[in-house]
């Protein structure tokens, strides 16, 4: 996958898209539980904040720049894993199921993008 600034951005929320609303359609049907899933969410966005400098300082050593390029849709993804998985362990027992759905299919976008991004962020500094 030749992951460039633009197509990385592209694929993952295309990816993000088509997973949030699978897996919100899934929960609507009552195939898949919220409780474990947006605590796993919650600990992956907690995690790509940690990660963060880590990522950052290996990619400021090889001179190349692929942190810096992905840095925007990183963070932002990152920040909405955090944020959505927050609100949806808020609301997950009090708000109908529409609105479960809907929270539980954006925390999946963001956990999507973030994940896509970290490949994409992989695979330039492995580019060599």
């Amino acid at each position: 996958m030749n992951c460039y600034r633009n197509n990385c951005a592209c694929t993952a929320i295309i990816a993000g898209i088509i997973a949030g609303v699978i897996l919100g359609v899934l929960y609507a049907f009552g195939v898949v539980s919220t409780g474990i899933v947006f605590w796993a969410y919650l600990l992956i966005g907690v995690l790509g904040l940690l990660l963060a400098p880590i990522y950052s300082d290996i990619s400021s050593r090889g001179n190349r720049g692929c942190f810096c390029g992905y840095r925007y849709l990183y963070f932002l993804a990152t920040v909405g894993v955090v944020i959505t998985a927050a609100v949806g362990l808020a609301v997950a027992t009090v708000a109908p199921l529409a609105v479960v759905a809907i929270v539980l299919g954006l925390a999946t976008l963001s956990v999507v993008a973030e994940l896509i991004t970290v490949i994409c962020i992989t695979n330039c500094l492995c580019g060599d």
